[in-house]
């Protein structure tokens, strides 16, 4: 246990204070109880869903409301949620979304133990673009001729071509073209789940040649190779206990081939569909490579985060666990050997750094490996400038309130809410919606402040160690304990972060 230390008063908050702040609603509970023995469809707010069970399971009952469904499981039982809209479907257990081609998007449970699982539809699309068919007819002309582009793409929100095509206002269409020299033409589909591209070439021949064997045809089109897609790619659990696995999880689409960085094992990798195990013993950055037989590559990341004690991470041989560097006016904060990119001051208060907490850069930093860009830390309470959406950021995932009563009924203020950048908050999962304190939390009982961990709270014994990892002297975020917290075990006392020094 750390020893009681008491608040100072009147010191100033640092957080950024909101005048105005509106909560998403979920909408009132509207039971419906019903027994399922096959597949049954579901109405929330107008969108279809099907639950489907698996030979040999059971399932209760279920309650569905105009956006929430609840799903009462037996042990064993093996439910399948689906969306033909290609809906991001957040759910309680945390599990992830996966597509099916073009037809519908999908969440699988497996139930342990009796419990309830809620189910949330929302309009975010589960999966990237996706172009079935792109290429060039005829895929090769003579100076002065026409070829056409033609494509068919789905999940798109917008579609653009280079080479001064500029966007496409159709998801199926076409485009007539004429090079004068050999052109790689690229289709670029996007959403507010990434991009997707795709590229087929027209290649040009002097009006004056002999005209090749093909005779007054047109030719036919050029061979097309989708651009390789990762739908998804993740860790669970995403952080671990020095000597503990994690396993890394991955679906792509149009890939020949997948590759990790750093390497994992000695044998070739299952391409489509997949898992493997590693055992980091200090945090990790992991990148998955898909490529497909054009040479087309596309690449994503994840991290297994590495405990060390209380909230802190452990650090590789030499490195420190946390460094802010000030490269030329351009900053990164290093975490356990990695570095990372910050688009906002918001984002990086969350990890109890201001700017002028940084050191100049060193060559021996430098070198250290690039992350993605720095996301919100766990414990933080942030919203984008576009959104009025208050999330809680725990075990990397993105936790919505329901109301803003439930919000403030967690001791939570709104003056401790961060504005941030929209691509990092959102390139985090949404998880469950909140009912307790979460991971990060900082709370206070008996006059003693925790940081709440996944598995007990840990006692900051001094307001030195506080500090250290918080905004000096900015209390703003510690809540009152709840009964749940306090049900927690206790662990050990924080330790004091250590950061570089210059």
């Amino acid at each position: 246990m750390g020893y009681s230390w008491q608040k100072p008063v009147g010191k100033t908050c640092a957080a950024i204070s909101i005048a105005v702040l509106l909560l998403a609603s979920q909408g009132a509970l509207a039971t419906n109880n019903t027994s399922i023995t096959t597949d049954t469809n579901v109405q929330l707010s107008g969108s279809g869903l099907t639950v489907t069970l698996a030979a040999g399971s059971t399932l209760v009952s279920f309650s569905s409301g105009s956006t929430t469904l609840t799903l009462n499981l037996d042990p064993t039982s093996n439910v399948t949620v689906k969306s033909a809209n290609l809906y991001t479907l957040t759910n309680s257990l945390s599990l992830p979304t996966q597509c099916s081609g073009t037809s519908y998007s999908y969440v699988d449970f497996t139930s342990t133990s009796t419990q309830a699982v809620i189910v949330t539809p929302t309009t975010t699309p589960a999966c990237l673009p996706n172009i079935t068919a792109f290429g060039a007819s005829p895929s090769s002309i003579t100076s002065g001729q026409s070829s056409t582009l033609s494509w068919t793409v789905s999940r798109a929100t917008s579609l653009g071509l280079d080479n001064g095509l500029g966007s496409q206002s159709t998801l199926s269409g076409s485009v007539n073209v004429s090079p004068t020299q050999t052109t790689t033409y690229t289709l670029t589909a996007a959403n507010s789940t990434g991009t997707t591209t795709a590229q087929t070439t027209v290649t040009v021949t002097s009006s004056g040649g002999g005209g090749g064997g093909g005779g007054g045809g047109g030719g036919g089109r050029g061979a097309f190779y989708p651009a390789p897609s990762i739908t998804s790619f993740y860790a669970s659990p995403g952080n671990i206990n020095p000597g503990s696995t994690s396993y890394l999880y991955w679906t792509t689409s149009n890939a020949s081939a997948v590759s990790l960085s750093p390497q994992v094992g000695t044998s070739t990798l299952p391409i489509a569909s997949s898992s493997v195990a590693v055992d980091p013993v200090v945090t990790t950055l992991y990148t998955l490579t898909a490529s497909n037989p054009a040479g087309q590559t596309v690449s994503a990341t994840t991290t297994v985060l590495v405990a060390g004690s209380g909230p802190g991470l452990s650090a590789g041989p030499g490195t420190p666990a946390y460094c802010l560097v000030n490269n030329t006016g351009t900053f990164y904060l290093i975490l356990s050997g990695i570095r990372h990119g910050i688009t906002d001051p918001g984002i990086l208060n969350s990890y109890g750094y201001g700017f002028t907490n940084s050191i100049t850069d060193t060559a021996l930093y430098e070198q250290l490996p690039s992350g993605s860009l720095l996301s919100p830390n766990d414990g933080a309470l942030v919203k984008t400038a576009q959104d009025p959406t208050v999330y809680l950021i725990a075990d990397q995932q993105r936790h919505g309130f329901t109301s803003a009563s439930v919000f403030l009924a967690s001791g939570f203020k709104w003056s401790s809410v961060l504005v941030v950048t929209a691509p990092e908050l959102n390139a985090l999962p949404l998880g469950a919606i909140i009912s307790r304190h979460l991971q990060g939390v900082n709370i206070t009982s008996g006059g003693t402040v925790y940081y709440l961990g996944d598995s007990f709270r840990y006692p900051y014994p001094s307001l030195a160690v506080y500090n250290s990892w918080n905004l000096a002297n900015d209390f703003s975020t510690i809540v009152p304990a709840n009964g749940a917290d306090l049900t927690i075990p206790v662990g050990p006392n924080v330790t004091a972060r250590t950061s570089c020094s210059g």
